[in-house]
């Protein structure tokens, strides 16, 4: 292969990595909204787990107090 064939090969080979750099970015940055978005959740949850507990907790107190 001539010179010029190497730095043809060699600039579509920067050029796909700088895409798939571009592309790998791109789904960093998905990831860690949808981490954020999961542990939202998750408080959620264990807020509502621990209303819910408290709830019952209270209940179950009173039915054997009276």
């Amino acid at each position: 292969m001539s010179t010029g064939d190497w730095d043809e090969y060699k600039n579509l080979v920067l050029h796909e990595l700088e895409r798939t750099n571009k592309r790998l970015d791109h789904i960093d940055r998905k990831l860690g909204n949808i981490e954020g978005r999961l542990t939202v959740i998750n408080s959620k949850i264990y807020a509502a787990a621990f209303i819910a507990s408290l709830m019952i907790t209270g209940v179950v107190q009173y039915m054997f107090n009276i």
